[in-house]
């Protein structure tokens, strides 16, 4: 993750997205009960799912109506966490990210 420079009071932005559903609750759970911890104002906002299909042809040549679909969703969520300076890499320092779910800081802190 990148270093983020941050002001005196800061909102920062995590919008985090995953295939598993659980994984992804229980990965906001936990970095809601560590900002409850060190005092750290979090709300967590779930943003819509998104969902793709796939269509594969199982027999390209006579069987051509033969076909197999694939269904791939997408749940994201956005966390909110109101910070002082400092006090990200502090709280963070020693936290694990599951190699399934994707982390992005969403906008400049302000």
């Amino acid at each position: 993750m990148s270093t983020v420079a941050l002001k005196k009071n800061s909102l920062l932005k995590l919008k985090l997205k995953g295939v598993d559903l659980k994984l992804l609750d229980s990965f906001v759970k936990k970095i809601s009960d560590i900002c409850k911890n060190s005092a750290v104002k979090c709300s967590v906002v779930p943003l819509p799912t998104n969902k793709k299909l796939f269509t594969v042809l199982t027999s390209p040549f006579i069987y051509s109506g033969a076909r197999d679909q694939f269904f791939l969703t997408t749940h994201s969520r956005l966390v909110l966490l109101n910070l002082k300076q400092g006090q990200f890499a502090e709280i963070f320092k020693d936290f694990k990210i599951p190699n399934s779910i994707e982390i992005a800081v969403v906008g400049s802190p302000s």
